[in-house]
């Protein structure tokens, strides 16, 4: 396409921008959560949450929130670990005393009722996938702490109703659900005008940054098929978010590399960033061949594009000839641990033998105030929970 071309698809967009006024009720609106650039940020929204579940709160609710939350989970479910409760039993229950926690034993909302022996867990994703064991770990915690005798109510909160890794403990709940009854409720009940502003403003925001908004895609869809060269030209033109965030979490690491324990490979590129935990190093560190001039054989590395998003990958890479038998240990371990390898052997120069998601495709698009809540939280997170179980694991190998 030449340049008169282009300059005339542009021309064209100007004198139809009109054709945007349908979105400027989502994109002009005056709405708090967007002015607080809080609208895509995943602790926020469970900040939000946990304030419309706690009873006491001044938000006008009391426990209908909460009630229908619990109902939800309840009904139809046979899991164990809910002691036989129902959404009768919910429906009874005063909940009075219910204390919501933030972030307690890294559980991103906890609702505990001590008269009523009944704890709710919510693990809410909304930009990122759930780590390695992470369901498993916080329901045995939660039973070791409350003890048996108590009924857990664990939700799998998404954006879509995903289901989670652990179907038999854990019920998975779209926010299409939270939309609907914070609109039902809103409807039904007389609430206080600040509150109700505040809670409405919410809702749009669920609906433009969280849920699969039918209408706006609508609108999108036949904006964009009327002037799509004009905007396949806008997308080709815009600035690189790429090396933003590779630049950010490259700098991350290398500034907590000490706290972190790892060693941060000096060649990366925007598209990937890799490091190795010490501990791995002083076994291993020596043993590797052919990776970017790097002598470790496993790399934990991040990998950065616009199409699939952040992920990390844990990879062994290529060995010294001396040490293939170590390289075959490595994997064995991966597979003793049911790692999610692709493929039973090990063939590949460089093989996959775990990875996570840290931010979706769609939420790439981070604005410089959301950096570091979206990538130093889950990297942090990581280091924390995750990072110490795949040492210990590869070690078996040495």
């Amino acid at each position: 396409m030449d340049n008169e071309r282009k300059k005339q698809y542009i021309n064209e967009l100007v004198a139809d921008i009109d054709c945007l006024e349908p979105l400027y009720k989502w994109t002009n609106e005056l709405n708090i959560f967007n002015i607080l650039k809080l609208d895509r940020i995943e602790i926020r929204h469970s900040n939000m949450l946990s304030w419309l579940l706690d009873p006491n709160a001044v938000h006008g609710l009391n426990d209908k929130f909460l009630k229908k939350i619990l109902i939800y989970a309840t009904k139809g479910t046979n899991i164990d670990i809910m002691n036989g409760i129902t959404p009768v039993d919910i429906d009874l229950m005063d909940l009075s005393d219910v204390v919501v926690y933030r972030e307690k034993e890294n559980i991103d909302i906890l609702v505990v009722s001590e008269n009523n022996h009944l704890v709710m867990a919510i693990e809410n994703k909304i930009g990122s996938n759930e780590h390695s064991n992470q369901l498993e770990r916080y329901k045995t915690n939660l039973i070791n702490e409350f003890g048996k005798n108590y009924s857990f109510v664990l939700i799998y909160l998404n954006p879509t109703g995903g289901e989670s890794s652990d179907l038999n403990n854990w019920v998975s709940m779209g926010y299409d659900f939270i939309l609907e009854e914070l609109n039902n409720l809103l409807q039904i009940y007389k609430i206080p005008d600040k509150a109700k502003i505040f809670i409405e403003d919410y809702i749009k925001t669920i609906r433009r940054n969280v849920v699969e908004d039918k209408e706006i895609a609508e609108i999108c869809k036949k904006i964009y098929l009327k002037h799509k060269e004009a905007f396949d030209l806008i997308f080709e033109n815009r600035p690189y978010l790429i090396s933003k965030i590779s630049d950010y979490i490259y700098n991350y690491l290398v500034a907590n590399a000490q706290r972190f324990d790892i060693s941060v490979w000096e060649n990366h590129t925007n598209h990937y960033i890799r490091f190795t935990p010490n501990k791995l190093v002083s076994v291993c560190g020596h043993m590797g061949s052919g990776w970017v001039n790097q002598t470790n054989l496993i790399g934990f590395e991040f990998q950065i594009f616009e199409n699939d998003g952040v992920n990390l990958a844990v990879i062994i890479g290529p060995a010294d000839s001396q040490y293939e038998n170590y390289r075959k240990k490595v994997f064995d371990v991966a597979l003793k641990h049911k790692y999610e390898v692709k493929g039973k052997s090990l063939n590949n120069k460089w093989k996959i033998i775990k990875s996570y998601n840290f931010i979706s495709k769609n939420n790439l698009d981070i604005k410089d105030e959301e950096l570091r809540e979206l990538i130093e939280v889950p990297i942090e997170n990581f280091i924390k929970n995750d990072l110490p179980t795949i040492v210990k694991d590869l070690l078996e190998a040495f």
